[in-house]
């Protein structure tokens, strides 16, 4: 079983001005695009074959709207549920990553395995999440 786990946290810092606190990384659109950085990479992770569990670690200020931001993928939230993991504070990706592993190896499958994914990763070569 793979589970594709989206790392949604950080303000974006490397993306400034784009990106600020009031408008963190995740929910950007570049050039006018009409999906997030978020929603893409969601998007990318629900084609992957088989997939059948989606895992977003977010930060617990971001909750709602990372879930309104999944919501309007209405193709996929029909066929995908969306799962959170919610930190009360951001840490750093390691420790997201842990929680990920903990949390797919009780409540999934104890032999699955995790597909980290950031957000960042799109700006940086598209095609290999695609290929």
């Amino acid at each position: 079983m793979l589970v594709p786990t989206i790392l949604s946290g950080g303000n974006g810092s490397r993306l400034w001005p784009v990106s600020r606190e009031a408008h963190p990384k995740p929910f950007i659109r570049l050039q006018n695009e009409t999906h997030s950085l978020l929603q893409k990479t969601y998007q990318r992770a629900a084609n992957i074959p088989n997939v059948q569990q989606i895992i977003t670690v977010t930060n617990f200020e971001y909750y709602y709207q990372s879930k309104n931001e999944l919501s309007k993928l209405v193709a996929l939230s029909k066929t995908k549920e969306f799962n959170f993991l919610l930190e009360p504070i951001s840490r750093n990706t390691t420790s997201a990553i842990a929680l990920s592993a903990l949390f797919i190896q009780k409540l999934f499958d104890p032999d699955a395995v995790l597909l980290v994914l950031r957000i960042m990763l799109l700006l940086i070569k598209l095609n290999l999440i695609a290929a």
